[in-house]
């Protein structure tokens, strides 16, 4: 077995679950989703836990909660007879159609934000105002809806420009400045 890294040691919140006899099984998968769409970055083995590592006490907790509710004994050896646990926010399995309220898209931006989906569905978007002829403040929609299509395919369609403008919403909350200096490059350039 691999020594444990220094930056695995020192990580600042750990969730370790303990491996039960003959691993997780099919619900590795479960656990697995669960980290990635709570925050954590990366997991590993140790002393017969799997370890997984969040950067903040909110994704721990959320990850925590997530443990709790899906009612499954994860000490037991996969073949016992137990619940299929819930599918996590986001998995494949989940497809929640309709509006998101306020608290569900902060929590999507989120989770962009940390992923560095946001990042690219942003740039889409601006990419897509400067290749319109005329400015106009839905100009790159399109291209940022493809974006986020590519990149999370798993979401709903119905969704997708709520989520966009979401993420349009929190960059001009928080990068004001330079979101209007890139959508006025366009104006300037035609």
């Amino acid at each position: 077995m691999a020594t444990l890294t220094r930056l695995e040691q020192d990580w600042p919140q750990q969730v370790a679950v303990a491996i039960p006899p003959g691993g997780f099984g099919w619900r590795f998968k479960h656990l697995l989703w669960s980290a990635k769409n709570c925050g954590s970055p990366r997991h590993w083995q140790d002393k017969g836990h799997l370890v997984f590592a969040f950067y903040d006490g909110i994704d721990t907790a959320a990850f925590r909660d997530w443990l709790k509710a899906s009612q499954v004994d994860w000490r037991c050896p996969p073949e016992w007879p137990q619940v299929e646990p819930q599918p996590p926010m986001g998995s494949p399995d989940t497809g929640k159609v309709g509006r998101l309220d306020a608290e569900e898209l902060s929590d999507w931006v989120r989770g962009a934000l940390r992923r560095g989906h946001a990042r690219r569905i942003i740039g889409a978007y601006l990419k897509g105002n400067r290749t319109r002829t005329k400015y106009a403040p839905s100009g790159g929609m399109p291209e940022a809806l493809r974006e986020l299509a590519a990149l999370r395919p798993d979401i709903d369609a119905s969704q997708r420009e709520s989520l966009v403008k979401a993420l349009c919403s929190w960059t001009m909350d928080h990068h004001r400045a330079w979101f209007i200096r890139q959508l006025e490059k366009h104006e300037r350039n035609q």
